[in-house]
């Protein structure tokens, strides 16, 4: 049997080389489903940190068996399961999943949704707990956490589509202001101005006309006609 760790792609070499196992998951710990809604009201808000994708964090750290002949579990899965426990313990129910139905649910989330970083899924997890999707009565349900995960896909993608539409937003607003800029020279505009020229265009480059150029506030009489 091969003992050793197959090739794997630049990303997992670079997790890999960064960090082992055990460092990459104490990133992550079970207490932090306490406080990171609070940091991440949004799931946009995740990308404030760089978190490994759990694709790459399955592909650096896969199962293998050791010298000793002792299986070690896929990282990401031991990862994810651990994550899970905790909000199962959390919601106190009942009946809680068989271990072979919680290995079989991380590895379901993991080929479903291989891009969700770590801190995405400690956020799902939050969440989870707090019941923002699926209440939990008697037993956790492996179909349920399935289906919550879903509805956290789909408030991912629709977090995603506002930031990018805002940052799209906030650069047009750039563009058509360097642009605005570079049309005409600013400084031969102003010198313009200050020779009583342009005035009715001066707003658009945001400069002020000189006061003896201003047009007099119009007389009462004036205002009345």
């Amino acid at each position: 049997m091969n003992t050793t760790i197959t090739a794997v792609s630049e990303a997992a070499k670079a997790l890999r080389k960064a960090y082992k196992p055990s460092k990459i998951t104490a990133e992550y710990p079970i207490d932090l489903q306490i406080i990171i809604m609070g940091a991440c009201p949004t799931v946009d808000s995740c990308a404030k940190v760089e978190s490994p994708m759990l694709c790459v964090l399955s592909e650096a750290f896969p199962a293998f068996v050791d010298k000793q002949m002792n299986k070690v579990e896929n990282t990401a899965i031991s990862w994810m399961r651990g994550q899970l426990i905790a909000v199962s313990a959390f919601t106190n129910v009942r009946d809680k999943m068989s271990d072979w139905q919680m290995t079989a649910l991380c590895q379901q989330i993991l080929a479903d949704y291989p891009t969700t970083t770590m801190l995405e899924f400690v956020l799902f997890c939050a969440r989870l707990r707090t019941g923002m999707y699926e209440d939990f009565y008697g037993s956790v349900d492996p179909m349920r956490i399935i289906k919550s995960f879903r509805s956290f896909m789909d408030d991912r993608r629709h977090d995603y589509d506002r930031l990018y539409e805002e940052e799209q937003k906030v650069k047009a607003e750039r563009e058509a202001e360097e642009s605005k800029k570079n049309a005409v020279g600013l400084d031969w505009v102003q010198e313009q101005v200050n020779q009583g020229k342009l005035l009715t265009v001066a707003k658009l480059f945001d400069i002020e006309i000189p006061e003896e150029f201003r047009d007099e506030e119009p007389s009462e009489d004036e205002k009345n006609l």
